[in-house]
């Protein structure tokens, strides 16, 4: 069996589209739709590479250069993340675990996107006497209250050239922390969840860590 054969073809096919999938801006709607195709991925490929054929299949593959020597390696190593040596019981767990730990990474990604735009800094009157006309179209005007909301290319602008202090502070806090204590879309408890289940997934698979 070739690397070039139909039904390898048709797996990596699969695989490479939802690689794209992943790589568009995060907006409500790709969310969404990311979150319905993850959870279909999920629950083809997590039996499918604990399918003995399915190794079978992949390990019988003739590689003729580099390329398919790389990509031949990384679906064997794509068995031993999925346990495929582990016992039906602990492949269970482990996929209730991906499982739970893909529907905590779409919740820390939704949380991100909303926490950014509800995002809004009241400018305090002293630091709006600072700010020059340039760094004042950065911001908006209400009720003489002026505010700064979340433009990622205005924050990085801020960032670059503002000299004042407390502007630039507030611009690297909302690009570092989107989604942090202060916002209404705390991300805190969901990485902390996050970090447990890998650790829990890399514990099952016999590695120190999840990386």
């Amino acid at each position: 069996i070739k690397l070039t054969d139909e039904k390898y073809k048709i797996v990596g096919d699969i695989e490479n589209k939802y690689s794209l999938l992943s790589n568009i801006k995060k907006t409500d709607e790709v969310l969404e739709l990311d979150k319905h195709i993850s959870q279909v991925r999920m629950e083809f490929f997590s039996p499918l590479s604990q399918n003995k054929d399915y190794y079978d299949f992949v390990e019988s593959l003739i590689t003729e250069n580099e390329l398919e020597v790389e990509i031949k390696s990384r679906y064997m190593k794509s068995f031993e993340n999925s346990g495929f040596n582990l016992s039906k019981e602990e492949q269970d767990k482990l996929n209730k675990l991906k499982e739970e730990l893909n529907l905590e990474t779409i919740k820390y990604n939704e949380n991100i996107i909303k926490s950014k735009k509800e995002w809004k800094k009241k400018i305090p009157s002293n630091v709006v006497s600072l700010l020059s006309k340039k760094e004042l179209s950065y911001c908006i005007e209400i009720e003489d209250q002026f505010y700064l909301i979340f433009n990622q290319n205005t924050l990085y602008d801020i960032l670059a050239e503002s000299k004042v202090d407390w502007f630039r502070k507030v611009a690297y806090e909302a690009l570092k922390y989107p989604a942090s204590a202060a916002s209404n879309y705390d991300n805190t408890e969901t990485t902390k969840t996050i970090l447990k289940k890998k650790k829990e997934i890399a514990s099952i698979l016999g590695y120190k860590n999840y990386t």
